[in-house]
């Protein structure tokens, strides 16, 4: 019980937060760690940085490529791990001292190969929660969880998996929501999936991230990796379509009043997003109120609520909404 966790690290011109998380990597209280760096062509002084903590801990190790996004790095990192286990990091995130520990833990003596927490987000200091408990579901209980939104993200970094999952399944090059289009996957292949409903992972928002996400490639990005989840689940199990049906609506639009939070207009101008905004709709309006009540998301945001309550007036107001910005 001892065996070999890979940490992967992507790193890009991160040279203010990287410290930080490395002191929470290799300060971890489970010691039997892999921590690979995939240096991904920074111009600043992330690289020297790495470079630092290879020399004090062999455990350390550094690759350079040039600059291939997110998923490139994640990948390389994934064909260079000796673990059993694999886990992601982003280099400007932190995460809680025992949180491998406490994941390898559960994943272990509940045999299940993928384990993952609540992450927190911070602008200052992360606050990670010290109680634990946990719950086991498979993998039709957590893809409904998934799909819901329910404790479970498609993040890749709150999560420690059984790296032979990885075995024929990669992050997609050259797009962004790269993990919308992978970890559903992932789960797929697993039998048992553990929770930790507590958080150990710390997500660092940096001040404009959001809001520069929403260009018209973020969003063909966003809308491929949601209906392209939505096309392979389809037919996994039958229990799973209402749930797919409401993340698919739940998904893009509650994604398109962000960007008109944002005042992102000619993003919600362009015809074919809005061809697609109303396909969403009629979809919305199809489905079944009483079904959808069922699903008892402790998640719900104002998009759910007018949903739960009448399908029908939830299709009227979003498109009258939508039709007048």
């Amino acid at each position: 019980m001892n065996d070999l966790i890979s940490v992967v690290v992507p790193v890009y011109n991160v040279e203010n937060y990287l410290e930080r998380c490395l002191d929470s990597l290799v300060n971890q209280t489970y010691k039997n760690l892999e921590i690979i760096l995939i240096n991904d062509g920074s111009s600043d002084n992330s690289l020297s940085i790495c470079q630092k903590y290879a020399e004090k801990d062999k455990r350390v190790k550094v690759y350079s490529q040039e600059n291939s996004g997110l998923s490139s790095a994640r990948n390389k990192g994934v064909s260079l791990a000796s673990g059993k286990y694999i886990g992601f990091v982003d280099s400007d995130d932190v995460i809680s001292l025992k949180m491998y520990e406490n994941l390898y833990k559960v994943m272990i003596e509940n045999d299940s190969e993928i384990g993952l927490c609540d992450f927190v987000c911070f602008s200052e200091k992360p606050l990670f929660d010290d109680v634990f408990t946990y719950e086991k579901m498979n993998r039709i209980k957590a893809l409904e969880n998934l799909m819901i939104d329910r404790n479970i993200t498609s993040h890749a970094v709150d999560k420690l998996y059984l790296k032979s999952l990885f075995d024929n399944t990669k992050y997609p090059i050259g797009q962004k929501f790269e993990d919308i289009s992978t970890t559903f996957k992932l789960f797929m292949k697993a039998n048992n999936i553990v929770y930790i409903p507590h958080a150990l992972y710390g997500y660092y928002q940096r001040t404009g991230s959001i809001t520069g996400s929403y260009s018209k490639s973020s969003t063909i990005d966003f809308i491929n990796a949601v209906n392209n989840r939505y096309s392979e689940l389809y037919n996994f199990d039958k229990k799973l379509n209402i749930y797919l049906d409401m993340n698919r609506v739940n998904s893009v639009l509650r994604y398109f009043l962000d960007i008109a939070m944002f005042r992102k207009k000619s993003v919600l101008k362009d015809l074919s997003f809005k061809k697609v905004l109303y396909t969403e709709l009629e979809i919305a309006r199809r489905l079944n109120t009483t079904d959808i009540r069922k699903i008892n998301t402790k998640k719900k945001n104002i998009l759910l609520h007018l949903l739960f309550f009448n399908s029908n007036i939830f299709y009227y107001v979003m498109n009258l909404y939508f039709r007048f910005i």
